[in-house]
């Protein structure tokens, strides 16, 4: 998500956050960077829409059979893309053969920014901080992928190879540093809309290095800077444009918490109710 192209039609895209929906999926072009679904006007908008619309409040097998088919119909558009799905796709493409499904106004952005290149995967930054060396346009990138993933309900994950669509999960690692803007996601099924019974479950306390935080003040007293770009947690609060970023008091990172950074497992069920 860091690197995807900086022209103007993705930048209104990306940071339309609360409306525009885009989908991220795996690697299509072997350019080490992971790839986007874009939804222009079109049949194929529409359809995603409808039944993306329909799995609100349904039941888990029918919200099952409806992703299911709004798989079919992205991965459909991807076979009409020319030399998008190489030979690992054969099986995920045998599954809509002949299926006339709606593809219009799905676009794939397979394209990385043009400062970047695939051998600056090597580096702890990914390149980062060297495509983006103005510290404004840093700046701006950041706060767009924290938005993102703050409000993650326009941003799904799919998978073409393996047949995956999973809607509202970031790629992106939350945790509030004030355990009470983040203690209803102790219910299962809350970030979902699917809560399950009123008592809390698992809360994870970490143990962060502080060298592994950034802000904004970090930027502001040195960039470019060749920080960590996997395992930096990024300040939402500080970085983030959405009043959701404002009011969770959380960092980010991509990926995953890091078992070597959970300090406590605290098991919250006996605590009582969360309402």
């Amino acid at each position: 998500m860091f690197f995807y192209p900086s022209t103007n039609e993705i930048e209104q895209i990306m940071k339309a956050t609360g409306s525009s929906l885009v989908l991220v999926t795996e690697d299509l072009n072997g350019d080490g960077v992971a790839d986007m679904v874009t939804f222009g006007d079109g049949a194929g908008t529409n359809k995603v829409m409808e039944l993306r619309n329909q799995t609100q409040g349904a039941n888990p097998a029918t919200q099952s059979k409806l992703r299911a088919e709004i798989y079919k119909v992205v991965l459909k558009a991807a076979t009409k893309v020319p030399n998008l799905l190489g030979p690992a796709y054969a099986a995920a493409r045998a599954t809509v053969d002949g299926e006339d499904l709606p593809t219009d106004g799905i676009r794939f952005i397979t394209d990385v920014h043009s400062a970047w290149n695939k051998s600056m995967m090597s580096r702890p930054d990914k390149g980062f901080s060297t495509v983006f060396s103005d510290k404004n346009k840093a700046w701006d990138r950041i706060a767009t992928v924290l938005d993102r993933h703050t409000d993650w309900y326009q941003i799904d994950m799919i998978n073409l190879q393996t047949g995956v669509y999973q809607p509202t999960f970031s790629p992106f690692v939350a945790s509030s540093y004030y355990i009470s803007a983040s203690d209803a996601f102790t219910r299962p099924g809350y970030a979902m809309g699917q809560i399950q019974g009123s008592r809390r479950h698992w809360m994870y306390v970490q143990r962060i290095k502080k060298e592994n935080w950034f802000n904004t003040d970090t930027m502001r007293s040195s960039w470019p800077k060749n920080l960590d770009l996997l395992s930096t947690w990024f300040d939402e609060t500080t970085f983030s444009r959405s009043g959701l970023g404002a009011s969770e008091k959380a960092w980010d990172r991509f990926g995953s918490a890091r078992p070597e950074e959970i300090d406590v497992a605290l098991w919250l069920f006996e605590a009582g109710s969360a309402d």
